[in-house]
């Protein structure tokens, strides 16, 4: 049973319920997984595909450091080690961790710095001794110390503490270029707990966030922050700047200007006109234990103390038992600034269930708002209401949602209701649809890009969080149809030493079908979801920075042709409906249709199906797992080998499910 409410205690307190809290992530997610293994087991419908990592989980940054914090604060050392060399966001977040340490330290030259975790105390020591050292010091850092607030009721572990000519500070070290509102709520706690233990009152809050800067291979960077968003996603880039702007800047400058809008915020929307950011002290600032700011945004940020005692007596009961607890939607799982941890996880839990209360939920977001689902899962609990109640519940109803606005129905859920009541089981094309599909070319290039993603520099003076590819497989059709069709060896780049100019153009050119441009103008090339191909395909050709590879690029680009709009429903109305889909369209959800329905297809184009027909990696995210553990030299060179195999067998399928839903469409017109 746990003595004091924690940082992370407090924050998931917002967003899952009681027993939830109690039970923990770790056992939640062990259960989630293997009851909709259970469910797909025991179902005889081919389509039910589990894809843990659908189009909603990609992330553009991943907070590794979030994850190995928490892992730090409730695991044994030998278990954190065992653990980062399992998983490389843990490593990476223990290398995230140390760096940041080297640049508080040198931000603050004049102050000695000490590291708490060293000396392995306990919290009540560790609290002792922290009180000890700013008590007798004017100017010092210290690390992990530790905060007990005067209740006895809930602790802090804040990963620096700043005093410097007798004035304190926080900082919070964050794995991302960008501020979030959760953010702000975690210094929000933090700050509360040690005013309170110490009776001193914090100079100023820092957030300190990786550096958004061209860096040497292996390298990271930080800034200090004392802004932040009030939101759950940073505004992208172009809000700051004119995308023309954008587009024709050396890597250099974009990086510059990238860096800039990062750490000085705009809010365009304030009410008196004025871009004037508050500070993160201003934000949070709290009277009676209530911050004026943080409850506009979040209603259920309540006093501070009353909510402090509440969880401190939940944390005194039984922790439940995983399989008894309830999982039943409740609004909180989905907040405006923080979905629950494993709201992915979830979602596969309703989607597969046979449990027709579930039925709202199996739809994706974009054809229907979480709110609106939970609102009709509440109108149809344990009623066993078929699928067609659940279409006219969405076509009879409007709901108010929590901010008081009416739910209008989205474009998609429109023309997504149009298209199952015009086809019935069948499935339904738009007349863009048809031109569209009708449209592609005989000759085409099919490719499909794996990538790595990390804060740490893995090419050579290049920003952090960039998606580097290090792997494409290609398919090529000369013109002759599918039993022609030519593989390309799949190009898998070893990212052990890095990834240079040299790699970049190795991936480039296997993507094109001959050496003289101008026959390769004659193809398509095809993808799926081309915004990530497109855009990597352009960075790759500003880095390497040579009239070649640009006039290259732009082949490429200007004849890509994604597969996966046919799939989305709202998009430029050459939308497909299928029933079955209910709004997903991952390349992993669409193929077992191909499987299902059209089996001969299927087979002709080479597909197996991701579960049982691949060995070692299944998903995108087992791909980049993979690459990541080479980087950071965690697989020998001989286990290296069997992933580029694995590799190689996973990303080709990729290409060759294009390849079949590309002539599955194509064979439902005819």
């Amino acid at each position: 049973m746990a003595k004091y409410v924690t940082k992370y205690f407090y924050l998931n307190s917002f967003n899952r319920t009681d027993d939830q809290l109690l039970v923990g992530s770790i056992a939640i997610n062990d259960f989630l997984h293997k009851e909709i293994v259970k469910e797909i087991e025991q179902s005889n419908n081919k389509f039910n595909e589990f894809d843990e990592t659908d189009d909603e989980s990609i992330k553009e940054e991943d907070d590794s450091f979030s994850l190995y914090k928490q892992y730090k604060e409730t695991v044994s050392e030998n278990q954190l080690k065992n653990l980062a060399d399992i998983d490389p966001k843990v490593y990476e977040g223990n290398i995230i961790d140390e760096e940041s340490r080297k640049f508080v330290t040198k931000q603050f030259p004049d102050c000695q710095a000490i590291d708490l975790s060293k000396d392995h105390l306990t919290n009540e020591d560790a609290f002792e001794k922290t009180k000890e050292l700013l008590t007798n010091n004017d100017n010092i850092i210290i690390f992990q110390s530790v905060f007990i607030t005067k209740n006895k009721k809930a602790i802090t572990k804040p990963d620096a503490i700043v005093k410097r000519n007798g004035k304190v500070y926080i900082i919070e070290t964050k794995g991302t270029t960008s501020t979030k509102f959760v953010h702000i709520l975690d210094l929000f706690y933090q700050v509360n707990v040690i005013e309170d233990s110490m009776d001193i009152v914090l100079e100023n809050y820092y957030l300190c966030i990786v550096k958004y800067e061209l860096l040497p291979f292996g390298q990271v960077s930080f800034v200090l922050v004392d802004k932040c968003h009030d939101g759950k996603t940073p505004k992208s880039f172009d809000t700051y700047t004119k995308k023309d702007e954008y587009k024709i800047l050396s890597l250099e400058a974009k990086c510059a200007k990238k860096a800039y809008a990062k750490e000085h915020l705009i809010w365009e929307d304030k009410d008196d006109g004025s871009n004037e950011v508050p500070s993160i002290k201003e934000m949070i600032q709290t009277t009676s234990g209530k911050s004026n700011f943080l409850s506009t945004i979040c209603a259920d940020i309540k006093q501070f103390w009353e909510t402090i005692d509440r969880l401190h007596d939940l944390m005194q009961k039984p922790i439940p038992d995983v399989s008894k607890i309830n999982y039943e939607p409740v609004q909180k799982y989905k907040m405006s600034y923080k979905d629950v941890d494993f709201w992915l996880l979830l979602r596969d839990y309703y989607y597969f269930s046979n449990n027709l209360d579930y039925l709202p939920f199996q739809f994706s977001g974009k054809l229907c708002k979480f709110e609106v689902a939970c609102k009709i899962y509440n109108m149809i609990k344990g009623k066993n209401v078929p699928f067609q109640t659940v279409i006219n519940l969405f076509e009879t109803n409007k709901f108010t949602l929590a901010n008081g606005k009416t739910w209008n129905k989205p474009t998609a859920l429109k023309q997504y209701l149009f298209g199952i009541s015009k086809s019935k089981n069948a499935p339904y094309f738009s007349e863009h649809a048809i031109e569209f599909i009708k449209s592609i070319r005989d000759k085409k290039v099919y490719f499909d890009f794996e990538s790595l993603n990390l804060a740490i520099r893995v090419v050579d003076k290049y920003p952090p969080f960039m998606q580097t590819v290090n792997q494409v497989s290609v398919v090529i059709d000369r013109g002759k149809g599918l039993g022609y069709l030519e593989e390309i060896e799949p190009v898998v780049i070893d990212p052990v030493n890095g990834i240079n100019k040299n790699d970049f153009k190795t991936i480039i050119d296997a993507c094109l079908p001959s050496k003289n441009l101008e026959e390769c103008k004659e193809y398509d090339y095809i993808v799926f979801n081309k915004n990530f191909e497109t855009i990597r395909l352009r960075e790759m050709a500003e880095y390497i920075n040579e009239p070649e590879y640009n006039e290259k690029v732009k082949i490429i680009n200007d004849n890509i042709v994604d597969i996966a709009e046919s799939f989305i429903i709202n998009k430029d109305n050459k939308y497909v409906v299928f029933k079955e889909l209910k709004g997903f369209y991952s390349i992993k959800k669409v193929l077992p249709l191909v499987e299902k329905y059209a089996n001969h297809i299927f087979k002709a184009a080479g597909c197996v199906n991701y579960k049982t027909g691949l060995d070692g990696i299944h998903n995108g995210t087992e791909a980049q797992n993979a690459s990541t553990k080479r980087f950071f030299n965690k697989l020998s060179n001989e286990e290296w080998k069997i992933n580029v195999k694995n590799l190689g067998k996973y990303c080709n399928n990729d290409v060759r499910a294009m390849i079949a839903i590309e002539h599955y469409l194509k064979s439902l017109i005819n």
